[in-house]
């Protein structure tokens, strides 16, 4: 070893024993503090036990705040501490702040710069309409209160996102972590389904809270429950599988050793098994969308596609229930065939059909900015009960992120969603064009969240927008993947421009 080379090595082994000394100063802090609240509020030790494990790795490893960020909110095992265990609220809101630990590492320590992507200015406009409908709404309070729940889970978390994940590496590394969620969300579920065991497991094994029969056998045998894990609603919580299935098919096709590849094709067969035992026919028209999308853009070989009716064959032979909740969408051409045939329409296809015009014809009315954010479910009774589908006697959200969005933020509001989505997947195709040969992992990264995206947007076509981290989360995740690219001398790890 060489003088320079010791002169070299000094300080850094001196950063790396002074990052040591922080590290243990911190879990001596953070286990004084978890000791001290366990002693008072068991569900708020719940929360900084596992904080007091990962500190000492984030201080390290920055990204690994990252990863874990990533891993709790869409397992939403905040959610579920509070809601199941007392957990203050205020810390569940708080814990995407530990995305600040690898920004900080960026702009501080690495010298790098603070990325405005073209997609965040829309957001900042898009939340100024949000303000101007608010304040115009006839019901401020509940305008005021989901535009900052915007603010937070919508516009700061995708300026986090996009600002941490800028490299391969790391995307490819939250995509691990989203999966791992995806496995664990559906893990639960399938147990359940296969124990017989319906206990909520903690909060990870909600599930509907009547079961269901098959037509012609009902109150026959225990019936039914549609599963909704840690989520606790069954559409929304099939649509989050369905969002990861691309991912796992991406994980599958491009593992580097056998083990990994076994281990994501486990993940993303339970992960489908999951979303299967919520018995969405909303997720089923979503994921006949995505199938569709996939074999256009030439995603979808035909070996896979093949393989993939096989599989959705086997499952509605082991879930026949599944395939007699399918059959019913058909009545859902009842609506469209004159009065006489409204009884043979499913009643929550009507319920649905019935929110879905409503909300049109509050957009009919208010076509500019709309009544104001969350304030549509007011006027759904007296607009629903126009359409004459089905009577309602309560507030009712869209069932339509489109149909809402229109109704509570107008047309503009309705452009400055699409011109995001525009900027996104516009972003993603340039990527998989790009880099299609010279940078594959990236190509493939860029389809992958393409597709995930379109699943989402599939699904939403039945589902309002509601747990909104996980659209924004999506969004910027899509976004961090459609400006992946190989600058000239960099290895095949790539970075983000």
């Amino acid at each position: 070893m060489t003088v320079g080379e010791t002169r070299t090595r000094e300080p850094l082994a001196r950063a790396n024993r002074g990052r040591d000394v922080l590290a243990a100063c911190g879990l001596a802090l953070a286990g004084i503090g978890a000791g001290s609240a366990a002693l008072r509020d068991p569900g708020l030790a719940l929360v900084l036990f596992p904080a007091l494990v990962a500190l000492p790795a984030m201080l390290r490893w920055p990204e690994f705040a990252t990863l874990l960020v990533v891993f709790v909110l869409y397992t939403n095992a905040a959610g579920v501490a509070v809601h199941f265990h007392g957990v203050p609220m205020i810390l569940a809101m708080a814990f995407p702040a530990l995305l600040l630990l690898p920004l900080g590492a960026r702009l501080l320590k690495r010298g790098e710069r603070f990325v405005v992507v073209p997609a965040l200015p829309l957001l900042l406009l898009l939340l100024a309409l949000h303000l101007a409908a608010s304040a115009l709404s006839e019901y401020p309070g509940v305008s005021f209160e989901r535009t900052r729940e915007f603010a937070l889970e919508g516009v700061l978390l995708f300026a986090l996102v996009t600002n941490v994940v800028r490299t391969t590496t790391t995307l490819r590394r939250v995509t691990w972590a989203l999966v791992a969620a995806g496995f664990l969300l559906a893990a639960v579920p399938c147990y359940q389904q296969w124990s017989g065991d319906f206990s909520s497991f903690g909060g990870f094994g909600q599930l509907s809270t009547r079961p269901f029969w098959e037509p012609g056998q009902k109150g026959q045998g225990a019936g039914q429950y549609r599963l909704a894990g840690a989520i606790g609603d069954q559409n929304r919580f099939a649509q989050v599988l369905l969002v990861l299935m691309p991912l796992g098919a991406w994980l599958v096709v491009s593992a580097r050793t056998r083990a990994r590849r076994l281990l994501a094709l486990l993940c993303f067969g339970l992960i489908a098994a999951g979303a299967a035992l919520a018995f969405s026919r909303g997720a089923a028209v979503g994921f006949g969308l995505l199938v569709l999308v996939a074999v256009l853009i030439g995603a979808l070989r035909a070996r896979w596609l093949v393989a993939l009716g096989a599989a959705v064959a086997l499952l509605l032979v082991v879930l026949p229930q599944y395939r007699s909740r399918l059959l019913t969408i058909s009545s859902a051409g009842a609506l469209l065939s004159g009065e006489a045939s409204l009884r043979e329409a499913d009643g929550a296809v009507r319920g649905r059909a019935t929110s879905m015009l409503a909300a049109a014809l509050v957009w009919v009315d208010h076509p500019i900015v709309g009544v104001g954010p969350g304030a549509f479910r007011f006027y759904a009774p007296k607009y629903g009960n126009e359409v004459g589908l089905r009577r309602l006697d309560s507030e009712r959200r869209a069932h339509s992120l489109y149909l809402e969005q229109a109704a509570e933020l107008g047309t503009l509001g309705l452009l400055g969603y699409g011109a995001i989505l525009f900027v996104t997947l516009r972003d993603l195709h340039r990527t998989r064009r790009r880099c299609a040969r010279d940078h594959p992992e990236a190509a493939g990264l860029a389809t992958a969240y393409c597709l995930a995206l379109v699943a989402y947007l599939a699904t939403a076509l039945f589902l309002h927008l509601s747990y909104i981290r996980y659209f924004w989360l999506l969004v910027g995740l899509a976004t961090a993947a459609g400006r992946l690219e190989k600058p000239e001398g960099e290895t095949a790890e790539g970075a983000l421009g």
